[in-house]
């Protein structure tokens, strides 16, 4: 069994209007990271990463953070939109064994950010999931992919600290 970690970048938060940027998948220090700068569309992009998730078991773990309420469904809404979302799909996103640890901190409203704080992990990348709009739009590519995979690197920072402390 392994773990892996997982997060979105967007261009917003509503996904009938918003557009997936990237998807980052990380698992023994292997990150793959798919970029809609990099693709031909957003159709390829998401294709790319539901190919690759095809061969994750389904004992594996994948951590994201608010990824139950937020990456999947903005993923699944985006694929409708599009006409694409269909059953198999479905299948594939559904029979994996996500772990949000938003929901299994408590889901109250607290960002990831405030509990790297207590856990005393902190950000090395000045970017914000807030900044990535503007920097899309900029042409700021590198910036946004720093930002995305400092996000899977302390996703994962996190979940030692968890098991760590018996909290996991």
């Amino acid at each position: 069994m392994a773990d892996y970690y997982f997060d979105i970048e967007t261009t917003g938060l509503n996904p009938f209007v918003h557009r997936i940027l990237t998807i980052q998948l990380k698992s023994r220090n292997q990150i793959a990271i798919w970029k809609l700068w990099e693709e031909k569309d957003e159709m390829e992009l998401i294709a790319k990463f539901l190919h690759h998730l095809r061969f994750i078991g389904k004992f594996d773990s994948i951590y994201g953070y608010n990824c139950l309420k937020f990456d999947i469904p903005f993923i699944m809404s985006r694929l409708a939109c599009m006409g694409s979302m269909n059953c198999e799909i479905y299948q594939v996103l559904y029979d994996k064994n996500w772990k949000d640890l938003y929901q299994y901190l408590g889901g109250n409203y607290i960002s990831m950010t405030k509990w790297l704080k207590l856990f005393n992990i902190e950000r090395r990348c000045a970017v914000s999931g807030a900044d990535v709009p503007n920097l899309f739009e900029q042409g700021g590519f590198a910036e946004i992919e720093e930002h995305a995979l400092e996000d899977v690197d302390l996703c994962e920072e996190l979940v030692q600290k968890l098991h760590e402390n018996q909290r996991l």
